[in-house]
């Protein structure tokens, strides 16, 4: 590339998916720039090329204390020139704690960007520490404007931001609509991550379940009502009352309960504004973090505690088991159920957390009897594992007691559903052992958690043949039963539709479809087959996700991950209007949106769904909302249709 007459590269910053950022200088005025370049192949795509330009009209119309400055514009390199930054927050983020002083101002920099472009009708739509930048002045400013849209248009989808920080209803429309709210959860999640520090994370100990998915398993506990970040207090030491309340509230899942915009939340942090306003820092810079033990040190003690209590929380779901009635000599009313946290041989204590999630040391005595439930006989203390579930219980008098241990430990198994009944939260499961398979019915309490190609689901939403890999302890009212701790379901089905887009998502290709109503969205496997036009490859190239193009019609095979897709590349529109209908000579008279009328004759194969069912042209009706597939006709001869998804219109 030959040198620009005006703008010099120096070295790489950061890059992504879509673009690569250098520190530049600029030739013309002797300062340091940031340059944002797009890569290559995105230069060729119109529809990125409108999005990168987009960004640029955006931030290029704002003029604000706490957002990127851009200066200018290269259409032809596909270059940003922005303000260069000095750091960003993810230096910091998940790895050690901001100081609170240094949080309190940060969280107020976001806030006045949110509150400047919410009154402008922008959401940002990716809120997260890498785009909250530091500039020499060490005030926090917004950056990556790639996914900010204005609140009125209802084109694209959010659902391309880092759904580590996302808010609930960009996952979900059970929690509303995405507006200015998404963007204060975004900002409250990120501020209580930097508050936290390096074990932000142990307070979900169910991402694990989905191995090195952590894209999906962050999705899904935004989704989840039930999953809610803990009371600051309960995990953090010494955090100021406001800064305690204004992060509570901005993470809150129901919109009703977050604060309604920016402004009514700066209102609640205790800080002086003009010290904001002029970037003046009262603390450290936020870029650093304190090293020192101390306050923050003393932060940090109660988050591990916290992360098991959780842990424990959830198990105490699956201990179930009928309460036996206390009377004299019986030993039920001092029975203690719990998870085991630390196992402390030379002491003779175990550590575990109670069916309240609250830690308790016990004493195991001088010779505890200690049983594992799965018919293994007796084990010694050292034999006791972190994450059993025990029921310890007592026998004797105060003084010359022995404690009684019953443990069960988790196990995992690989399978197939055979049988599912909802009414008795059972289910049948043929799990793979040797030497031969074993059917075990299994009970599936309220609390157990359930996915189905990775989405949550009822145990009604599960089928006989679903392939299934489970977590489950043994059942304490059936020996040959278990109880279900979390089961993950894989299902092959099929999708039809149009494809809508090809979006990259942490290096990882995704199809988008329009179907119907709905968009189905869906991450293509490693091994995926792909075919267009019945062809797996062109000039001797098998073809990839990047070969499909918007408009083309797919059947797309998927269980987690998209497996096959067939696609046929005709012409397409979604949307059309049914004018009139004439069954004698196969023909249809439809309105696009953004096109002339047009009359198609239908196939004699022609493949017709009306509210996803298989139809014939006796079964439309006019005004019905149509996508169609068809090869366009000419002057004097009507086009061909081949394809119809049709539905009712509102």
């Amino acid at each position: 590339m030959k040198d620009h007459p005006r703008y010099q590269l120096l070295d790489k910053i950061a890059s992504g998916s879509y673009a690569t950022v250098y520190r530049g200088r600029d030739l013309e005025l002797g300062r340091e720039v940031a340059i944002k370049q797009i890569h290559e192949q995105f230069l060729a795509d119109p529809q990125q090329l409108d999005r990168y330009w987009a960004e640029a009209q955006l931030l290029a119309s704002f003029q604000h204390p706490n957002i990127v400055t851009i200066y200018d514009i290269v259409r032809e390199r596909g270059w940003l020139i922005l303000e260069l930054m000095q750091s960003d927050l993810s230096k910091i983020a998940g790895r050690k704690q901001m100081p609170l002083e240094s949080l309190k101002t940060t969280l107020a920099h976001g806030l006045r960007a949110l509150k400047f472009l919410h009154a402008h009708g922008i959401v940002h739509g990716d809120i997260k520490p890498s785009n909250m930048m530091v500039d020499r002045r060490k005030r926090v400013k917004i950056g990556d404007f790639g996914l900010a849209r204005r609140v009125s248009n209802e084109e694209g989808s959010l659902i391309k931001g880092t759904t580590k920080y996302m808010a609930p209803e960009v996952v979900s429309d059970e929690f509303g609509e995405v507006g200015p709210a998404s963007d204060l959860y975004s900002l409250g999640f990120a501020a209580f991550e930097l508050m936290c520090g390096e074990n932000f994370e142990e307070l979900f100990p169910g991402l694990n379940a989905f191995g090195r998915d952590r894209q999906m398993a962050w999705m899904m506990w935004h989704a989840a009502p039930d999953r809610r970040l803990p009371e600051i207090q309960r995990v953090l030491a010494d955090v100021p009352d406001d800064l305690d309340r204004v992060i509570q509230k901005l993470t809150a899942k129901p919109q009703a309960q977050r604060y309604k915009t920016a402004d009514e939340a700066l209102s609640d942090l205790n800080i002086d504004i003009k010290l904001i306003k002029s970037g003046e820092e009262s603390g450290e810079t936020p870029g650093r973090a304190r090293t020192g033990k101390g306050l923050d040190r003393r932060r940090m003690i109660y988050i591990g505690a916290f992360a098991f209590s959780v842990i424990a929380s959830l198990a105490m779901l699956f201990m179930s088991g009928d309460p036996k009635p206390s009377g004299p000599g019986s030993t039920a009313a001092q029975a203690v159920k719990g998870v085991i946290r630390k196992v402390r041989v030379d002491d003779n204590v175990i550590v575990i957390d109670d069916e309240n999630g609250v830690p308790e040391e016990i004493s195991m005595g001088k010779k505890p009897s200690i049983k594992l439930d799965d018919g293994s006989g007796y084990i010694e203390l050292r034999d006791l594992q972190p994450q059993d579930h025990v029921e310890i219980r007592y026998k004797g008098a105060e003084g010359n007691r022995t404690t009684i241990v019953t443990a069960s430990r988790p196990a995992h198994s690989t399978g197939k559903i055979r049988e599912v009944d909802p009414k008795d939260d059972k289910l049948t499961a043929t799990l793979e052992a040797d030497p031969h398979p074993q059917d075990v019915p299994m009970h599936v309490p309220s609390g157990a958690k359930l996915l189905l190609n990775r989405q949550k689901v009822a145990l009604d939403g599960l089928a006989p043949g679903d392939r299934i890999e489970v977590t489950h302890i043994r059942d304490s009212k059936s020996r040959a039963a278990r109880t279900v701790i979390q089961l993950d379901a894989l299902r092959s089905t099929t999708d039809t539709g149009f494809v809508r887009d090809i979006p990259m998502r942490d290096g990882k290709p995704w199809l988008v479809l329009s179907h119907l109503r709905a968009s189905l969205q869906f991450e293509f496997g490693g091994e995926c087959r792909i075919t267009i036009n019945g062809e797996l490859e062109e000039d001797g190239k098998k073809y990839t996700p990047a070969d499909l193009k918007k408009g083309d019609r797919v059947q797309a095979a998927h269980d987690a991950f998209i497996t096959s897709v067939s696609a046929a590349r005709r012409s397409a529109f979604t949307g059309a209007t049914l004018k009139r209908i004439d069954q004698s000579s196969r023909e249809i008279f439809v309105q696009p949106d953004d096109v002339a009328a047009l009359t198609l004759a239908l196939d004699d194969n022609c493949e017709i769904l009306r509210q996803e069912k298989k139809a014939s042209i006796a079964d439309l009706r006019e005004g019905d909302v149509l996508d169609i597939s068809y090869d366009p006709g000419s002057d004097d001869t009507p086009g061909m249709a081949h394809a119809i998804d049709a539905r009712p219109q509102k």
